[in-house]
């Protein structure tokens, strides 16, 4: 029996944006997170501390929970010290981290992640960031996007959560493909795939992998199979609309993909099938 498709979550690589800080990186710590309720994951909050922590790495000089404790410790100082704005500012000067996130997982209806970074020299204490998931391992999952909003200034955050269609999230999130907006998902037989507005995500649902393909511009030549459904079918050329790519191979030449502005196409190489989307025209990328 194959399994049954229920929510897709991707990784992404960070693409530069918004930063914290220009020039020399600065250091950051990220306190071990306390943990509400029973969310089924033992050490849940030193789990995820340590995988935000990682988020940072390319931007920020990391310090780890070791290092953090024993620069409080040299100077008689605790976490609590560093939470309110007037002692972060009076006792940050002391030890030589810039910025601290701490935060909570919590287990309620739904599984969440709430975290603040402070940036401990000048006493600035940022708004609480947000994640949620129906699963402990989905919210894991959104870890990225946690590290991604917690580099957001509080006027930027707000334009994130007020957001109405994909060009300003997409300014914000840059490669994060499983927070643009979705548009539809589909299985058949051992392949699944999710449509954005920023491309397809597509599944082999024997083994589990998956892999992307990023809509582009305007422009490209469609050829072979999926040159001859269109010539057959007007109906169908012009509620897909311009190709936003050639067509690319993946899993191995299993399938062909291409995307078009209303939608994509994809051939299955085994069964000569090709399973053909259209919907509402995907919102072009910023410039």
């Amino acid at each position: 029996m194959r399994p049954k498709l229920i929510r897709l979550f991707f990784s992404w690589t960070f693409v530069t944006g918004v930063v914290l800080a220009a020039g020399p990186k600065e250091r950051i710590a990220v306190v071990d997170f306390e943990v509400q309720g029973a969310v089924g994951v033992a050490d849940a909050g030193k789990i995820v501390s340590r995988l935000l922590l990682s988020e940072f790495s390319d931007r920020f000089e990391l310090v780890t929970r070791t290092q953090l404790q024993t620069l409080l410790t040299e100077k008689n100082l605790q976490v609590t010290d560093l939470m309110e704005a007037d002692k972060a500012k009076e006792y940050g000067k002391l030890i030589a981290v810039k910025y601290l996130v701490v935060g909570e997982v919590m287990k309620g209806a739904e599984f969440w992640i709430t975290a603040q970074l402070v940036e401990v020299g000048p006493g600035i204490i940022r708004s609480p960031r947000k994640i949620s998931a129906q699963t402990y391992q989905e919210l894991e999952a959104k870890i990225p996007l946690l590290g991604q909003l917690l580099s957001m200034s509080d006027a930027q955050y707000r334009n994130w959560l007020e957001a109405k269609g994909n060009v300003p999230k997409q300014s914000l999130l840059g490669g994060l493909i499983a927070q643009y907006p979705k548009i539809l998902e589909f299985t058949s037989g051992d392949w699944s795939y999710a449509t954005y507005h920023g491309g397809v995500v597509l599944r082999d649902n024997v083994t589990g992998a998956k892999q992307t393909v990023w809509a582009g511009e305007p422009g490209h030549e469609i050829l072979g199979d999926f040159k001859s459904s269109l010539a057959s079918d007007p109906n169908l050329k012009a509620n897909l609309g311009p190709a936003l790519t050639d067509a690319v191979s993946v899993f191995n030449d299993a399938l062909r993909v291409q995307i078009f502005a209303g939608g994509a196409m994809i051939y299955e190489t085994k069964t000569a099938i090709t399973w053909r989307s259209c919907h509402e025209r995907r919102i072009p990328p910023p410039k």
